[in-house]
């Protein structure tokens, strides 16, 4: 019989993706709640203190500024 494996494997395995690590202190995250429909989404996010909207695109920038690339 097969193993099933967890989704953050497949993501790690597929996407090269550490699901479960934070990619800013390198700690263990853990799963909030799984969110199936908008108003879920909604609810979680408002209940971890994000808004429901994603954050405003930056404006572009004029023709012929420099642009330079800060890479964090």
């Amino acid at each position: 019989m097969r193993a099933r494996h967890s989704w953050a494997w497949l993501l790690r395995r597929v996407f090269a993706v550490e699901a479960l690590v934070c990619q800013r202190c390198a700690g263990p995250m853990r799963l909030v709640e799984i969110a199936n429909d908008s108003d879920t989404v909604a609810r979680v996010l408002a209940d971890i203190g994000l808004g429901v909207r994603p954050p405003p695109r930056p404006r572009p920038t004029p023709p012929g500024q420099l642009e330079l690339d800060f890479a964090p």
